[in-house]
């Protein structure tokens, strides 16, 4: 983005407002920093010059009973935290004594200590974002879509995705403007499991998050599902990450098996189920999924295999599921209830003396 669609020069004519005056007072105590200025329907936003450097400090509504943010706005090798991520925390620490001119003051001792290709800074829940701001940005892509529930397909919401060289956020569009939009999630994108397109369906998008986002699954319905895949996959794997890229397999009817993708979402929903109430129904239908997984991804050569077995013997270490399944094994039984007895037995031996394997992402 170049200097001059950054805003216009300050005008000299005599202030009219507090945020006037406050550019006034920088121009004069900070004439080295090239201030400027430019308003938007969020909030005012401040821009200023540091090392060759362009940061804004964005002003939101709430201000100053929020702090401000502090994005640079440069374009920067890969991974770059010109992304729209807050480096204010990073810079000093906000009180209600700070002020834009402190920003401005720290930001050169910043720079000098922290490299801007680490992984630093945050984003924030329901905070505004400007989409343009990521149109001329290598590396990065925005776009509009559909969030599909993934327990229910008729369920759908109007959604913006923003994809950096680290990050990926989902938007709720702003209803009053155009190419602007809320955070309603966001993620590194070190903590994709996998992404797939539908076979049959080319503008479906089903992404996977790792348990420590949440083992989230998410649908989403754009026609740019293909750039979407490839950016992700192209950024994950130069940050390292092992993202896996497949189609859905789409396994016949008839089968005794169940598509992958239900047996995925009847999972999640089974899960979400026991958090609140565990009985002897909802537990062997989890186990039967967990058994349905480990098996198709084993067989698959799919190291996604090891979290489903990891879930398996994670249900047996769980004191709710372990009351329920003890009291259902008595001295002398039947064959059927033998079996079962010795499975547990078993699992609960292999899961003790066996070390869980990490999964780095």
């Amino acid at each position: 983005m170049s200097e001059g669609e950054l805003a216009e020069p300050i005008p000299s004519i005599e202030p009219k407002d507090s945020f006037e005056i406050l550019i006034k007072e920088l121009c004069n105590d900070l004439p080295n920093s090239r201030i400027q200025t430019k308003k938007t329907l969020l909030g005012n936003i401040i821009i200023f010059q540091c090392f060759s450097l362009t940061f804004e400090i964005r002003m939101l509504p709430e201000y100053p009973q929020i702090p401000p943010r502090l994005v640079c706005i440069s374009n920067l090798d890969f991974p770059s935290v010109a992304d729209g991520r807050d480096l204010l925390p990073l810079v000093l620490e906000w009180t209600s004594l700070s002020t834009c001119k402190d920003i401005i003051l720290s930001t050169p001792k910043f720079l000098e200590q922290n490299k801007l290709q680490e992984d630093k800074g945050e984003f924030y829940l329901l905070d505004p974002v400007d989409l343009s701001f990521y149109s001329d940005k290598p590396g990065m892509l925005w776009c509009y879509c559909v969030e599909v529930d993934p327990l229910n397909e008729n369920v759908t919401r109007s959604r913006a995705l923003i994809i950096t060289h680290s990050y990926f956020l989902i938007l709720e569009p702003s209803k009053s403007s155009n190419n602007w939009g809320y955070i309603v999630f966001w993620a590194s994108l070190s903590g994709l499991q996998s992404i797939q397109k539908s076979k049959h369906h080319d503008d479906r998008v089903l992404l996977e998050w790792h348990e420590s986002i949440g083992a989230k699954f998410q649908v989403l319905r754009t026609n740019q599902a293909k750039s979407i895949i490839s950016l992700i996959c192209e950024n994950a794997n130069k940050l390292g990450s092992i993202v896996q890229k497949s189609y859905r397999l789409d396994i016949e009817e008839n089968s005794d098996k169940f598509k992958v993708y239900d047996i995925l979402r009847k999972i999640e929903r089974n899960e979400r189920l026991i958090e609140t109430m565990v009985d002897d129904e909802k537990i062997n239908g989890l186990i039967a999924l967990y058994q349905k997984a480990v098996e198709h991804f084993s067989g698959m050569n799919d190291i996604r295999y090891e979290i489903y077995l990891n879930k398996l013997h994670g249900l047996f270490t769980d004191e709710r599921v372990m009351k329920i399944m003890c009291s259902q094994i008595k001295p002398v039984q039947g064959r059927r209830n033998r079996v079962k007895s010795m499975e547990l037995l078993g699992v609960k031996e292999d899961f003790s003396n066996t070390k869980r394997r990490s999964m780095n992402f």
